[in-house]
């Protein structure tokens, strides 16, 4: 794939390295709302071999405009429709993280604060 500022991604390159990916979309309250504690989660862990992805099946048109107003600090990879199908994603947020060696280690669906506490948990215990 392809993030919006044209960086190639895939597996393959990003090999060894914990992958925090959310899947999105600009019509998702609980999303937009999660999205200040995401930011929280690459600052904390930007020195780390951490790569944080949002895939959204919005139109990147839509997207450009929305983050003129709003910051979001993941990768961002618009018209997802096919990496959501490959998940199998049906609600949002959906969170996953993917270990070094490139296998899921968790899942989890839903919005809240709670997010924040448990991908925060999961990711020190998986670099320390």
């Amino acid at each position: 794939v392809s993030t919006m500022v044209g960086k190639k991604l895939s597996l393959e390159s990003l090999q060894g390295k914990v992958i925090v990916i959310n899947f999105w979309n600009l019509g998702c309250g609980p999303c937009r709302a999660e999205m200040p504690d995401l930011n929280k989660l690459v600052e904390k862990y930007k020195n780390d071999e951490v790569v944080f992805i949002a895939f959204s099946n919005d139109k990147s048109i839509r997207m450009v405009e929305f983050l003129k107003k709003k910051v979001f600090d993941y990768q961002l990879v618009t018209d997802a429709n096919d990496v959501f199908k490959a998940y199998g994603v049906k609600v949002l947020p959906t969170h996953v993280v993917i270990n070094s060696d490139g296998s899921v280690h968790h899942r989890m669906t839903g919005g809240g604060k709670k997010n924040y506490e448990i991908l925060d948990n999961i990711l020190n215990n998986m670099l320390n």
